[in-house]
């Protein structure tokens, strides 16, 4: 082997091992105890997911289920989920609005209260209980926020109205 090839392998292994340590600090926080070979057999797409999904969880009322499957991420190089849960969706003051669907016959309006710089955890509980309350569990992926062209004047402040971007 040439010198180019030999430094380019310790490199790749290098970024396995940083990988590898990440994926145990993971499992680590998700409380998945792992043998070497565990480690080996474990999707890290499913372990990416599963963090924030968990995160999205302990958000939510003890007595609320987990119905939202959360989508709105970016993805790393390697195509893997990036936990943006942190990360502020909407910029300024926001309302989340959902009407329920007449198809489903059940549920009813959801309307958030004003909210500053909500991150995505905060609208994935909020895409919790849009599911919880109109009734629509066939669009359960959140995927996207977009404003409405409408807006409420609360203490002479227009606050817009935004809509999750729920798929199915």
């Amino acid at each position: 082997m040439n010198t180019q090839t030999v430094n380019r392998v310790k490199g790749i292994v290098s970024q396995m091992k940083h990988l590898t340590d990440e994926l145990d600090s993971l499992m680590n926080d998700l409380g998945i105890e792992a043998s070497d070979s565990v480690n080996e057999d474990l999707d890290p797409y499913a372990v990416a997911m599963a963090s924030m999904h968990q995160k999205i969880s302990d958000q939510l009322p003890e007595d609320e289920k987990l119905e939202v499957f959360y989508s709105a991420y970016t993805t790393s190089p390697a195509g893997f989920p990036v936990d943006n849960l942190d990360k502020v969706a909407i910029k300024g003051l926001a309302v989340i609005q959902e009407n329920a669907d007449d198809f489903f016959d059940v549920g009813e309006d959801y309307i958030s209260d004003i909210l500053e710089n909500p991150t995505w955890l905060t609208l994935a509980v909020i895409a919790n209980r849009i599911i919880i309350t109109t009734g629509d569990y066939n669009h359960q992926f959140l995927e996207g926020v977009c404003k409405t062209a409408g807006a409420i004047i609360d203490e002479g402040v227009e606050v817009p109205v935004y809509e999750l971007s729920m798929g199915s």
